[in-house]
């Protein structure tokens, strides 16, 4: 990604704040949250910062087979945390070829929406595997 600042990659301070009940998410619906901002981008308002330096607004396409091979290997309900990994397939825009970006996101999530984002993202050839994600299985013959 042309987008790189790492002196300012460093967390928020509240991130470690334990949230009120009134404002906890379950777990399933942490996942939920995480899953509509991957399918659908960055909604207004959300602080959103990729290797360092702020995006605004959407940076995917929308859609449910942008982001693939998602994983959340840690949903946090105490803090309102989810840590997602994809790998989102990107067209071709206008200076860019088509290509794959293997993200690994921290979502902050307060009642069910997500209020801000640390991406760390990795631009790879259109198509990259992620590495976890399991091969198809061989497709097999039916009857004679």
């Amino acid at each position: 990604s042309a987008r790189f600042a790492p002196d300012a990659m460093g967390g928020l301070a509240d991130w470690s704040t334990v949230l009120t009940p009134d404002r906890l998410t379950p777990r399933e619906a942490l996942i939920a949250a995480a899953n509509a901002y991957l399918d659908g981008g960055a909604p207004d308002g959300v602080d959103r910062r990729e290797n360092g330096v702020r995006t605004e607004g959407a940076v995917r396409p929308a859609g449910p087979a942008a982001a693939r091979d998602r994983r959340f290997p840690l949903v946090d309900e105490t803090r309102g945390l989810v840590w997602a990994f994809a790998v989102v397939d990107v067209p071709a825009g206008s200076r860019r070829a088509p290509h794959s970006v293997l993200t690994a996101e921290l979502l902050r999530i307060v009642g069910g929406r997500v209020e801000t984002v640390l991406a760390v993202t990795r631009d790879l050839p259109q198509g990259a595997s992620a590495g976890w994600a399991l091969p198809k299985p061989p497709r097999t013959k039916k009857g004679p």
